[in-house]
């Protein structure tokens, strides 16, 4: 199923495509709202299929907090996990881990 869509091309329309962009909007306000309003609160989060993490990055990179914030975005496909550690190396996010796998293969193993 991964070979019938080019990843790397969609999310490349996220800054030319209105629906993309609004997509990430919502997104982004949905991630926002999740946080808590504790800014000494720890943060741990797991997004499985991060793509370039784009919708993470946005929606984390003015936080007041970013040290309290931790995670991992597992990402099948290397050009888009390289594409989020880039973003995640701009921001201050620094205990937000990419890993390249297949986070569907994990399931039910420990």
């Amino acid at each position: 199923m991964n070979d019938l869509i080019d990843w790397k091309q969609w999310h490349d329309k996220y800054d030319s495509d209105d629906n993309l962009k609004n997509r990430l909007l919502l997104v982004v306000k949905a991630i926002r709202s999740c946080l808590p309003k504790n800014d000494n609160e720890v943060i741990t989060i797991l997004d499985i299929g991060a793509g370039d993490g784009r919708d993470i990055v946005e929606a984390l990179k003015d936080y007041s907090k970013p040290d309290n914030i931790y995670g991992v975005l597992v990402e099948i496909d290397e050009a888009l996990a390289s594409r989020a550690k880039q973003s995640l190396q701009v921001t201050n996010l620094k205990n937000l881990k990419v890993i390249v796998d297949d986070a569907s293969l994990k399931i039910g193993r420990a």
